[in-house]
């Protein structure tokens, strides 16, 4: 492949070596002028073009190429390399990067700066378009540094943007130069603007305009805030008046990728300014003012006052509706903004005012430059503020005797009228026009509307109610600000049912449905009740409803239907003679049926496999583990006895090996594969069938030490100094001393409005760590501006900090500090229910800001609540010490159940006070009705039974006559329906355990009351015991020496304690490459679907739901003209990138070395099993290698000794893939440890 782009490219540039340069000629600044009419050839181009003929069309470039050299036409040669590249790229892809060679000879030879600087600006482009269209797979190469390969296609994110960033600045360094010539020297190849002749007519303008069109495409590692703080800038000075702004040193340096847009900005308006384009400057002053966006903080504290402060300045010229305009966005943001939570009377004020002033704020400038070329920005945002609308809102389903309540929020609206009509066709889909045009409706009556007088630019509320009893389906339609409302757009008609009846019901197996009928308002169940059955035949757009069945329901308003149609739109209504207002509504769906063909046909397979990390070096050994299990015959089984092909897969997904490997009686197999060399790095991956693994394939250094931090206990408040200490050794416990640290601070509101946005940048510093590796950082955090207006707030800052050591090896640490203007935060650990005689305990906790536990005293208040949650009475009240309140919990048991809250109150260490509130419910499951007004109460007092356990459900209503549907399936069986009559009672439902039930049963119970659905649904399940395997470590040691034999000891016992024979895999691998990329805990995986078929779900039908309506009258169509602008015209020409993937060469060479260290304390291993199937998995233990010198005559060294030479140097210690358990539960792991000074991660999974 390399070899083909080299013939290529010898090719190509021989021929233009031959060709352009024979003549080696060189441009004055006074270009010479052509008297050849190249319009003629270039239309002949766009004939064969058109024809799709690229070498027809390359030919005839060719003799215009010829031409233009002869000519001395720089423009037109440009133009013709422009289309050469792209057919070089259409003809053979491998070709797309000729372009780039034939502008760089170009630009070699020339040596006028006005053709130097176009080139430049083209070659910047190029360079950011061919990187962005291959990201992906550039983003994958490790980066390089210190060389450029000569094929590109070897070169990584950084060489494409530090070209980019170096050409794009060459581009506009010859300015004297560029303000002498004007753009249209250049137009062969820039597409002209109009009104680029009044605003940025010099080649100056057109370049610096392009360079700060380009240079934030080049993504910066850093945040622009930091950049800044490293040059002293402060954010605040960026909105500064052009006369300030164009004295900030930027100075960027050609790897200070973010500051160079800021510097075009800033050069730009400087001349701008200097010559006298007012308009011009101020369009580019709004631009840098968008750009600063990214600064998010900054952007909303300082661009506001900034606009105001540019409006006030130019408020007499007419183009001041341009900087109005961006206020206008400010504000219009200001309106969508999140709201701040518990502060709902300051949100509606805060939009209420900024709705008043944006309205003010346009109207004012309209009317002071009515006739400004582009007053319809103004106008048009103007007309969207007043725009006539309105919204409406209610049930979709109303009982005859309710009242028929509808809420309406509208703007800018004199008058509403509403038309109300019973339509014929049940209600459905409001949306379908093809089902309206066919509507047939009769009139009712004419509905006034009274709307309370309100602003133009504000919102008004207010409810009116429909009188009308008789069922049916009917439809509101609308005359706003007596205009009849437009029909041809969806969403203002109001569809609503009245309606006596509701339903629900399941899909019980394929195309089998079952229905209840009951009293919308009783829930009575309707033995004379109908299901209609409706399908959409044909086209959704060409159809129309028809009734294909009608189903007469049982004693119990059961109505069971048997689909025998092919259709998918399929609907079901229920009706009584005299009732036919229910809502249509889809048949049940019947998702679960998958779940069923599943378990019953096809046993599901889950092969896990397992390796020894997840970082390698191309070359080196990946050894891994597999274990099959299958969900045959509703239960997990492992798979013996059966063949898996494993793959091995490189980054592209090409295959680098394959094995076969059959299971054994554990179900587990084992093996390994050596790594390709000279291959793309990245993501490869084993797979087989039903399973697959991956991990990161890197030619990196291991890490040879960490930075870690000391914990804060703390809370810090907002000007005190915060000191923050850290530490730095290597994994063996070496102290780092007198090592480099560099630190930043980055802050942050802590407020769920502000997810999604970067930290500013607040502080960055240089230390340098002690004798013991140790080292402190201190900070004193502040809020920001808008931080200061907010009676409490909190902020977190993030400490970064970076220690380089002697071999200029960098490894970060970070840490988060919360500071607030409260330091306390207050919690009282109870649900929502509580039951008397639990033996749930009570806490009350006190945190700091960093989620640390620290004691607290206080009172604590206990209030019964009425039904509408406001407080009636205070029950006790009494002090508090945080931790258990076993008191307090007593004394719950004293007290009537109902709703109550307690209140909790104290003070953190400033003195502030601090209050946390808990509402919940009191109940004992011998309580004879609900504790509180409901007809939902559902406790589950037991979900498992047994031999001599029962399990138990509470079901509670405070109605009279509620009819329960009960039903017991065990998965899609039905064995047991009933219907039941609660009055203002609790019903407890005891199930003893029957051998028919199996391992598994469902209680479910539906009902409906007061227009009210409800349907609780449980699952019960036979207690059994766990199975479950516990792994301990007998024998081992926390300090391990390099080189040395080791013997360990594994114990299994089962979840009684007894040995367990099972089977065994144990790892250990450095632990430093957990830095590099973190290897994923040992794990099974669970099925992706329940291994018995569910019970069929109940749903409800349609009419349980909200309608709404909605209007807004058409905005009065003001065109916006848009300025246009130069742009630089590349003939369809794309960078695409990505055919040539060709092996990575590292620009530095890594090196290892082996170093003596003394003796450290190391890490105990904690080993704990997680609840798996017959499987255990232990957490990892870390141990450190280490020389150790002993103590007394025996550790004495012979100082004649030889010096050993460590050899192995091996990343994983050992793999024992299948070790087995002998009688005892017991195997031992023998293994020699490697010579690495580091710590050890070991990994157990039985």
């Amino acid at each position: 492949m390399h070899q083909q782009f080299k013939t290529a490219y010898d090719m190509r540039r021989c021929f233009f070596l031959c060709i352009v340069f024979a003549y080696a000629f060189s441009i004055s600044a006074q270009m010479k002028q052509t008297t050849k009419n190249y319009e003629t050839q270039w239309q002949a181009v766009a004939a064969y073009e058109k024809k799709s003929l690229p070498q027809s069309a390359s030919a005839e470039v060719n003799k215009i190429l010829r031409q233009a050299i002869a000519d001395k036409n720089s423009p037109q040669v440009i133009k013709a390399l422009i289309h050469q590249g792209k057919y070089d790229s259409v003809l053979d892809n491998q070709k797309d990067t000729l372009v780039f060679v034939h502008l760089n000879e170009m630009l070699s030879k020339s040596s006028d700066p006005i053709e130097q600087s176009v080139l430049h600006s083209m070659l910047g482009e190029l360079y950011l378009q061919y990187y962005q269209n291959d990201r992906w797979n550039i983003d994958q190469r490790t980066q390089l540094s210190g060389f450029v390969p000569g094929d590109m296609n070897e070169w990584t994110k950084n060489i494409f943007y530090d070209k980019a960033v170096e050409h794009v600045a060459k581009s506009v360094a010859p300015a004297d130069e560029l303000l002498k010539v004007k753009v249209e020297h250049y137009a062969a190849v820039i597409e002209l603007g109009k009104d680029s002749r009044r605003f940025f007519p010099t080649m100056y303008d057109f370049l610096a305009k392009r360079a700060i069109e380009l240079f934030p495409q080049v993504e910066e590692d850093d945040d622009l805030s930091r950049s800044l703080a490293r040059k002293h800038i402060t954010q605040e000075s960026l909105f500064a008046p052009l006369e300030e702004f164009v004295e900030l040193p930027f100075n960027p340096q050609p790897e200070e990728y973010n500051l160079w847009a800021l510097e075009m900005y800033r050069r730009l308006l400087s001349s701008l300014s200097a010559r006298g384009l007012e308009q011009s400057t101020v369009l580019i002053e709004l631009e840098k003012t968008d750009y600063l966006r990214k600064l998010y903080s900054a952007y909303e504290n300082y661009a506001f006052l900034s606009l105001e402060k540019m409006v006030r300045k130019w408020e007499h010229q007419d183009f001041s509706v341009e900087i109005v305009d961006k206020m206008a966005d400010i504000y219009q943001a200001k309106l969508f903004s999140a709201d701040i939570p518990g502060a709902e009377v300051d949100n509606i004020r805060r939009e209420k005012d900024a709705r008043k002033n944006l309205y003010e704020l346009l109207r004012k400038c309209i009317d002071a430059f009515p006739r400004y070329e582009r007053i319809t920005l103004l106008k048009s945002k103007l007309s969207a503020l007043t725009q006539p609308s309105f919204s409406l809102a209610g049930e979709n389903t109303y009982t005859p005797e309710s009242e028929k309540k509808l809420n309406l929020t509208y703007q800018n609206l004199s008058s509403l009228k509403a038309r109300l009509y019973r339509v014929e066709m049940p209600v459905f889909d409001r949306y379908n026009e093809n089902l309206k045009k066919n509507e047939k409706k009769t009139f009712v009556k004419e509905i006034s509307v009274p709307l309370p007088p309100e602003e133009v630019y504000l919102t008004g509320k207010t409810a009116f109610s429909i009188d009308i009893k008789e069922p049916g389906a009917y439809k509101l339609e609308f005359e706003a600000a007596n205009k009849q409302v437009n029909n041809r757009s969806n969403g203002h008609d109001f569809y609503f049912s009245v309606s006596d009846l509701a339903a629900f019901g399941r899909s019980l197996k394929k195309d089998r449905y079952e229905f209840f009928v009951v009293n919308r308002s009783t829930g009575k169940p309707l033995k004379n009740a109908k299901i209609n059955i409706y399908k959409l035949p044909g086209n959704w757009n060409n159809s129309s409803l028809t009734l294909v069945k009608t189903i007469l329901a049982d004693e119990e308003g059961l109505a069971v239907y048997q689909k025998d149609i092919p259709n998918y739109d399929v609907f079901y209504q229920a009706v009584v003679d005299g009732d036919r207002g229910s809502q249509l509504s889809r048949l049940p769906s019947a998702g679960y049926y998958f779940s069923e063909d599943i378990a019953e046909t096809t046993p599901q397979t889950i092969v896990d496999i397992f390796t020894d990390r997840s970082i390698y070096r191309p070359g080196q050994t990946v050894h891994f583990k597999a274990i099959a299990r299958s969900s045959g015959d509703k239960e997990e089984k492992l798979v013996s006895g059966k063949p898996y092909d494993f793959t091995l897969y490189d980054t592209n997904r090409e295959e680098q090996g394959k094995q076969t490997l059959t299971t054994n009686e554990y179900g587990s197999v084992a093996g390994e594969f050596v790594l390709p060399q000279g291959v793309l790095t990245g993501s490869f991956f084993i797979e087989t069938e039903h399973g697959i693994v991956p991990f990161r394939v890197e030619e990196y250094k291991r890490p040879t030490f960490e930075v870690t931090f000391d914990k804060i206990d703390k809370t810090y408040k907002f000007n005190e100094q915060v000191t923050l200490k850290g530490a730095a050794q290597n994994f063996s416990g070496i102290k780092l001393q007198r090592a480099e640290v560099a630190y930043r601070v980055s802050r942050q509101q802590l407020w769920w409005g502000n997810w999604g946005r970067p930290a500013d940048h607040f502080a960055e510093g240089v230390t340098q760590t002690d004798d013991n590796g140790a080292f402190e950082i201190t900070f004193t955090p502040q809020k920001t501006d808008a931080g200061n207006t907010l009676l409490r707030s909190a902020y977190s800052f993030r400490v970064e900090a970076s220690v380089t050591d002697v071999n200029g090896e960098t490894q970060t640490g970070t840490y988060t500090v919360a500071v607030g203007d409260v330091s306390m935060i207050l919690q009282a650990d109870i649900s929502d229910k509580v039951e008397k005689n639990s033996d749930n305990k009570l806490n009350i906790s006190a945190k700091n800001l960093d989620g640390n536990d620290i004691p607290a005293e206080g009172t604590y208040q206990l209030f019964s609540l009425q039904e509408n949650d406001s407080i009636d009475t205070q029950i006790w009240e009494g002090r508090f010490v945080t931790g258990e309140q076993k008191e307090l919990k007593n004394k719950l048991k004293d007290i009537p159940s109902g709703k109550y809250k307690l209140v909790l109150k104290s003070k953190d260490d400033r003195g502030n006070e601090v209050i946390a509130e808990n509402s919940f419910v009191l109940y004992s499951y011998a309580d004879a009705r609900p504790p509180i007004q409901t007809n939902d109460w559902f406790i589950v007092k037991n979900g498992t039974f047994g031999a001599d356990e029962k399990a138990e459900v509470i079901l509670g209503v405070s109605d009279e006559n509620v009819h329960v549907l009960y039903e017991l399936w065990k998965e899609n069986t039905l064995l047991e329906r009933k219907w039941i009559v609660l009055n203002n009672e609790n019903r407890l439902f005891s199930l003893p355990y029957k051998a028919s039930y199996g391992k598994q049963v469902t209680l479910m119970l539906s009902y409906v009351k007061k227009e009210k659905f409800y349907t609780h649904r449980t699952e019960i399940e036979l207690r059994q015991e766990k199975k479950e395997l516990k792994v301990s470590l007998d024998v081992f040691r926390d300090k391990i020496r390099p080189g040395s034999q080791e013997e360990w000891r594994l114990t299994v016992k089962d979840n009684a304690g007894n040995p367990a024979v099972a089977e065994v895999l144990a790892s250990m691998y450095d632990f430093s490459l957990d830095k590099i990329f973190p290897s994923v805990n040992w794990n099974l995986s669970t099925f992706p679907s329940n291994l018995s078929v569910p019970a069929p779900a109940v749903y409800r039908n349609a009419s349980f739901g909200q309608e709404t309506a909605q209007w807004n009258s058409t905005v009065d169509s003001n065109p916006i003209k848009a300025f246009e602008f130069d742009v630089f015209n590349w003939f369809g020409l794309l960078m695409r990138g990505g055919y040539n993937i060709a092996m990575l060469r590292s620009a530095k060479s890594v090196t290892f070395s082996a170093m003596e260290e003394s003796s450290l304390a190391g890490e105990t291993p904690s080993l704990q099993s997680h609840n798996q199937i017959a499987v255990s998995v232990a957490d990892v233990a870390a141990f450190s290698t280490q020389e150790t010198v002993q103590d007394g005559a025996a550790g004495l060294q012979d100082e004649n000794a030889a010096v050993q030479i460590r050899r192995r140097f091996d990343e994983t210690a050992f793999f024992y893939p299948q070790l087995r358990t002998n009688e005892k539960g017991e195997t031992q792991i023998a293994f020699t440890v490697p010579e690495s000074n580091t710590r050890w991660r070991f990994r157990v999974l039985a």
